[in-house]
């Protein structure tokens, strides 16, 4: 009895703390998401289509390795394809990432990709000044790249 107690406990305790999305949007990790695979442009086109939406947002800004996992599950199960503007960037100050919000993007694994160059691996963003914006890019695995923010990708849009 104590266990269905327990049980119940929690199911009303999780239900008060969930949150609706609207049309559109999908709960991931308590925040609410819009991946639009049909809209496509540059990195300051996908910050102006998310922030003009009826629902007040911005490009998302996955902060933790669980909601980044989360994005590429959501991107694999429903087949998505391309790759993803996200909110943020280095065009205030080269080399130093900050999400839309102003908060540094954390740098190294497990966000960002790897890859094999003549002496070996590296790191991204390793894009100097030609690559500002942050994308999950499809052809790294869905890894944060520094990507040209000219670019014409798909945003995934967190509401606020």
């Amino acid at each position: 009895m104590l266990l269905l107690y327990a049980f119940m406990a929690a199911l009303l305790s999780s239900a008060a703390t969930a949150i609706t999305c609207p049309t559109s949007f999908v709960e991931i990790d308590g925040a609410c998401y819009s991946f639009r695979p049909e809209i496509q442009g540059t990195w300051s086109a996908a910050r102006d289509f998310c922030t003009n939406l009826t629902t007040p947002s911005t490009l998302a800004m996955p902060k933790s390795p669980d909601t980044h996992r989360r994005f590429v599950e959501y991107i694999a199960t429903y087949g998505l394809d391309g790759s993803f503007w996200l909110g943020g960037s280095d065009l205030e100050h080269e080399g130093d990432w900050h999400w839309v919000d102003k908060t540094r993007i954390d740098r190294g694994t497990p966000f960002w990709s790897i890859t094999s160059e003549l002496l070996g691996w590296s790191q991204e963003p390793g894009g100097g000044g030609e690559e500002n914006c942050l994308a999950l890019d499809e052809t790294r695995r869905y890894y944060l790249n520094d990507v040209n923010c000219d670019l014409a990708l798909h945003p995934v849009c967190q509401m606020k």
